[in-house]
């Protein structure tokens, strides 16, 4: 009789632990792209993808996955997020390693101008970044991350004081129903409860994707002098990352896609670039006129707003980067045909057809 009390014990908690995780799943952020683009990932099959994208939402806008697929078979996926904080890359390709075997990431160095970095550290880009994460245990690992970078970034350039930032005292971040138990005042969805699938390969998938804004006018932008060195925190989390690369023996690539900042922020980008290439890095900065003229990107139809190409843009900077690639010998098996990789083609279907939808139906 004592032993079905003690049975029934710990039926009850092992229940009512997974009640809890259910409902803060519930209670946690709600959907969106981020959400949807991370749980596409979660969903490829076991050993099927080769390499990574990262960065910041000119990843979201800049890299389509079913545009590299289709046109070369390359089975590359992005795990950017808005404002990701550039701490995340590391236990984010520590999970990706779990199930594939990655050979090479190519990573958006917007993510580390100083203005977002700490930009990238508001509590609501720092919940945004690691809530949005797969896997509950592995959560945890990206939130020390960012806590372990907050501390460095706070150090280096200074906390500011309007409270928006992220506080590495409170306690509250490992437990996301607390922070978001008031949601229920808005009212849930569907989609608090059940993932809204991304078919598309982590494509974009939102309406914004078609939208058109004439940025020739901003061109002058572009007309600089890269002068001067990256700071010394820049430094510290390049140098930390390829270590990472070559402990895990993961070949890195460093990339600055098309957006338009002001002059300042446009050198800091090319800086970045310049270290990353002196560091015997191969790289690729969008930001030479002759790099976006290869890659044929028209500055008044393929913007959808000044930081971010529209689709049809992203797909002309995403061939453009498989092309360089594939020309410096990186691995990009053609794995068109392949039985594995059957889903692939399927979403590729899908997505150009939305694609092409979305254009001819665009008001």
């Amino acid at each position: 009789m004592k032993n079905k009390k003690w049975l029934r014990s710990v039926a009850f908690i092992l229940l009512l632990a997974v009640a809890f995780v259910g409902v803060s799943q519930c209670y946690g952020i709600p959907n969106s792209y981020d959400t949807r683009n991370l749980a596409a990932f979660d969903d490829e099959k076991e050993g099927t993808i080769d390499g990574l994208v990262f960065g910041t939402s000119v990843i979201g806008y800049s890299w389509n996955t079913p545009a590299a697929w289709q046109d070369y078979g390359m089975a590359i996926y992005h795990m950017g997020t808005s404002e990701q904080p550039f701490a995340v890359i590391r236990p984010f390709m520590d999970y990706a390693l779990k199930k594939h075997d990655i050979k090479y990431a190519v990573i958006d160095v917007h993510g580390l101008r100083s203005k977002t970095v700490i930009s990238s550290l508001k509590a609501t880009k720092v919940r945004s970044a690691y809530l949005n994460f797969p896997g509950e245990f592995s959560r945890f690992k990206v939130l020390h991350a960012i806590f372990d970078y907050a501390e460095m970034a706070f150090e280096f350039y200074g906390k500011p004081k309007d409270g928006k930032y992220v506080n590495l005292n409170d306690k509250s971040y490992y437990l996301p129903l607390y922070i978001f138990h008031s949601r229920w005042v808005d009212g849930l969805k569907k989609s608090d409860f059940v993932t809204v699938e991304n078919k598309y390969m982590g494509a974009n998938d939102r309406k914004n994707a078609f939208g058109v804004m004439d940025c020739s006018g901003y061109l002058n932008l572009w007309d600089y002098e890269i002068t001067g060195e990256i700071d010394g925190f820049q430094r510290q989390q390049l140098e930390m990352l390829f270590e990472y690369g070559k402990e895990k023996n993961i070949e890195l690539i460093f990339i600055s896609l098309p957006s338009f900042r002001t002059k300042d922020e446009q050198r800091e980008l090319s800086n970045l670039i310049k270290f990353c290439n002196e560091q015997g890095y191969d790289t690729i900065d969008f930001a030479d006129e002759t790099v976006l003229n290869e890659a044929g990107i028209d500055l008044k139809k393929d913007f959808v707003n000044k930081g971010h190409l529209n689709s049809r843009g992203g797909i002309k900077s995403t061939k453009y980067v498989c092309e360089f690639l594939k020309e410096k010998g990186y691995y990009t098996p053609d794995h068109r045909g392949e039985e594995l990789y059957k889903s692939w083609n399927k979403s590729a279907k899908a997505y150009f057809n939305f694609y092409e939808n979305g254009w001819k139906n665009k008001k």
